[in-house]
């Protein structure tokens, strides 16, 4: 039942809605680590490396910032330009990512511009996860496209 809801939740979301760059062949541009992504520059460095794994040419890097939280970026592996994050995600409970009744935290491809970031809004509702976010990149930018409420454990999205 719990693999099912997962399954009902994962499926609501359409990434071929938003279809992916075409990978790069040259090797991975240099990281530009400056301002903001410049505090982060050691995880950045250790992601940007390692083969693009979201819209085609872009590689997800992630780090914690306490015991349920995340901050996360997207590097350009074409140009070196890193996006960070909106906003930082927070988890209501400390569940362990690996528990499969949840999702993680991000949900990409690498076919597909749209990135889904799952968080906690209502730490009193005792599930992991209560919202995700909806984030597309559009012209260089990562773009909020939508954001929805997750009802009961991760139920069907409001």
């Amino acid at each position: 039942m719990i693999l099912l809801a997962i399954a009902l939740t994962f499926a609501a979301v359409d990434f071929t809605a938003y279809p992916g760059d075409a990978p790069i062949s040259a090797p991975p541009a240099k990281p530009l680590l400056t301002g903001p992504a410049a505090k982060h520059a050691t995880r950045i460095r250790e992601a940007a490396v390692k083969p693009a794994d979201f819209n085609g040419h872009y590689r997800v890097a992630r780090w914690g910032c306490g015991a349920s939280c995340i901050q996360w970026a997207v590097i350009d592996q074409k140009t070196g330009r890193v996006i960070l994050s909106p906003r930082v995600l927070s988890a209501c409970t400390a569940a362990e990512s690996e528990d499969a009744k949840y999702p993680d935290w991000l949900d990409y491809r690498l076919d597909s511009r749209l990135i889904v970031a799952y968080e906690c809004e209502d730490t009193a509702n005792g599930v992991k996860f209560d919202t995700r976010r909806f984030y597309a990149v559009q012209n260089g930018q990562l773009v909020s496209v939508r954001m929805e409420r997750l009802k009961g454990e991760l139920g069907a999205a409001s």
